[in-house]
């Protein structure tokens, strides 16, 4: 790639070729985009898995890596290294055999200044008009028009847009409303194999530079560093005896506490199996008054059996004498009746001898 001093330092240019030249550039994957929106671009290309020049660039875009220069550049230096960058990035597509361009749909699908970066910086250098290799096709896909978002056709180096149209149909559509741009200097460097080499040679010497200079002052901040970790070290070697003794002593209050805790766990096993001898005993004795009350329930019961029968016994002897006693007492009325009625006729029996001794008259 060519060294492009109007956009970018020799540091700045080495760094970006390390990005592209990493594990994430994926051949043949990239977007380039012009007249939509870059959310809109970079939305189509996260969702088809490809990568535009944010997605490439990684940190040296993301705002929040320290890599990044744009919270270092003004406005207008930022713009100037997103140029140079988008051409390094045109550089490496222009090494593949594809690429893919999102647009406004046909008629109008470029700025009619033809003063874009894609213009005026990428185009050229993907098609290979600067003194590079090109790219052998050119396809275009026109997100912003609704179910044609995975709709692609080539535009170079044939035009097919005829194909898009016979599929999509004649749009009415509305004439973008292009963005003023100013005219920027035709992008004419020609780019050399020769010159990449020479940036990287650059940015090698520069960085062994740097590299000598931070490993002189490394080594006057190790000797520093080295002294104050002596100091720390023996600090730190006290500490550790001190830190020794008081993990002796933490483990012995350990040990301890933990000898109280298995106490304290034995006293309450103790406590628990005495309290269910309680509970226990409080049951024995609540089944034990249950069965002696059932007892004494069966006893008196017994007992008023056995005393009802005497009772009976008793009434029936009763009955029995007093039955004995009538019969007693009737039999002495009918003896005294019968020695009576004896009397009786005995008189009678005189009577009548002695009316029969009596003589005749």
């Amino acid at each position: 790639m060519a060294h492009v001093p109007q956009y970018l330092r020799a540091d700045e240019e080495a760094r970006i070729h390390r990005q592209f030249q990493g594990d994430t550039w994926r051949r043949n994957n990239q977007v380039l985009w012009t007249g939509i929106f870059r959310d809109e671009a970079q939305r189509w290309a996260d969702e088809h898995e490809m990568q535009t020049l944010t997605t490439a660039m990684g940190p040296l875009m993301d705002v929040s890596h320290p890599l990044c220069l744009r919270n270092k550049k003004s406005p207008k230096a930022w713009s100037k290294y997103v140029k140079g960058a988008s051409a390094i990035f045109a550089w490496y597509i222009s090494k593949g055999e594809s690429v893919t361009v999102l647009s406004p749909p046909p008629p109008e699908r470029f700025h009619p200044s033809g003063q874009t970066n894609y213009q005026v910086i990428e185009e050229p250098i993907v098609k290979g008009v600067l003194g590079t290799s090109g790219v052998s096709r050119i396809e275009m896909v026109h997100p912003t028009v609704e179910g044609a978002e995975d709709i692609y056709y080539q535009i170079w180096p044939v035009d097919d847009t005829t194909t898009w149209t016979a599929r999509v149909g004649e749009l009415n559509v509305q004439k973008p409303c292009w963005r003023k741009v100013k005219t920027q200097k035709a992008f004419s460097n020609q780019l050399g194999e020769m010159e990449i080499a020479k940036v990287h040679q650059e940015a090698k010497e520069k960085e062994k530079g740097e590299k000598k200079v931070s490993q002189a002052k490394a080594t006057e901040k190790t000797k520093k560093e080295k002294k104050e970790e002596k100091k720390v070290s023996q600090a730190t070697e006290k500490t550790k005896k001190e830190k020794k003794e008081e993990k002796k002593v933490s483990q012995a209050k350990a040990k301890a506490t933990e000898k109280e805790k298995r106490e304290k766990k034995e006293e309450k096993k103790v406590s628990q199996a005495t309290e269910k001898t309680k509970k226990e005993k409080k049951e024995e004795k609540k089944v034990s008054q249950a069965k002696a009350k059932e007892k004494t329930k069966k006893e008196k019961k017994k007992e008023k059996k056995v005393s009802q029968a005497k009772a009976k016994k008793v009434e029936e002897k009763e009955k029995k004498e007093k039955k004995g006693k009538k019969r007693v007492k009737k039999t002495k009325k009918e003896k005294k009746k019968a020695k009576k009625k004896a009397r009786k006729l005995e008189k009678e029996e005189k009577v009548n001898y002695q009316g029969r001794l009596e003589p005749i008259s």
